[in-house]
């Protein structure tokens, strides 16, 4: 990553929109599911990884929306392993690690007066997405866009519209950072905004 390179383009665009998961935060293991293993140790409950990677699944199969919620994950899940709910919301703040590289741009961008904005496709809450934010000192948050809360995802290309809906902005005002090839990248690229692949 050529960070002058990123600088010059954050210069000349108006909007700053962060990708979150694997860009601006990521988290310390090799594979999102062993966090679900991690999970299951701590609570001496075989099994766990299995049940919450089956229930994720069969909420995304009945959902009418493109994202869904952790409760709606929970809702699926064996009533053994429901109470863990709270200890992975814990796990997650308490392990999720900040990228000091991106963290450096969006205070830069900031320091050019941008409006920064915050994208995710992740099934937990807007709310929790800004502890995480505040636990590593990111407070001038201006806009969060999460799929669990709007229901609709980058994946698809349907966020990114919204947002330049919401922002009442041209799609080229936008230059949005992230790590995925096809939602951060070709997905914004697809919708007009500029992108920069992290």
């Amino acid at each position: 990553m050529d960070i002058a390179s990123f600088k010059k383009s954050i210069k000349s665009s108006k909007i700053i929109s962060f990708d979150l998961f694997d860009t601006l935060f990521y988290r310390p293991y090799l594979n999102p599911n062993d966090l679900f293993s991690h999970l299951e140790i701590i609570h001496n409950a075989p099994g766990f990884k299995n049940q919450r990677i089956i229930a994720e699944d069969n909420a995304r199969y009945i959902s009418k929306y493109e994202e869904i919620t952790l409760d709606e994950i929970y809702d699926q899940i064996q009533i053994d392993f429901a109470c863990i709910k709270f200890s992975e919301m814990e796990l997650e703040l308490d392990s999720v690690l900040i990228n000091l590289e991106i963290k450096n741009l969006i205070e830069y961008s900031i320091s050019l007066n941008k409006k920064v904005i915050f994208i995710s496709d992740m099934y937990l809450s807007a709310d929790f997405i800004k502890s995480l934010l505040t636990k590593h000192s990111i407070t001038s948050i201006e806009s969060l866009y999460i799929s669990s809360e709007h229901r609709l995802t980058k994946h698809t290309g349907k966020l990114f519209k919204q947002i330049i809906n919401d922002l009442n902005c041209s799609a080229k005002d936008i230059l949005h950072i992230g790590d995925n090839k096809k939602s951060d990248l070709r997905m914004a690229q697809r919708c007009g905004l500029k992108s920069l692949h992290y």
